[in-house]
């Protein structure tokens, strides 16, 4: 059985994934910036409340941006790996 694949379309789609993702890290921290700077206007418990609260959001955020990343870099990986698998087939090897 034979599969065919178009690996540049798919590297760079791969690679669009990752520049995604470090856009994504640029929003991220924006956003801590701005969420940051909006501590202020809070007082006592409501502060803890919000910073909580913020942490939980951050922290789901980062791991989308994390998760956004390591899907590019695997999918460069996987192509990678199925070219050499295709080419030491071919050597037959």
């Amino acid at each position: 059985m034979q599969i065919t694949y178009n690996a540049p379309a798919i590297i760079a789609a791969a690679d669009q994934v990752i520049q995604n993702a470090a856009g994504m890290g640029d929003d991220h921290l924006n956003v801590h910036n701005r969420t940051t700077a909006l501590l202020g206007v809070f007082d006592g418990g409501n502060a803890i409340s919000y910073a909580e609260h913020q942490t939980q959001f951050m922290q789901a955020f980062e791991h989308l941006v994390e998760t956004v990343l390591r899907f590019g870099n695997t999918v460069h990986t996987v192509v990678g790996n199925t070219q050499a698998q295709d080419a030491a087939l071919a050597a037959g090897l």
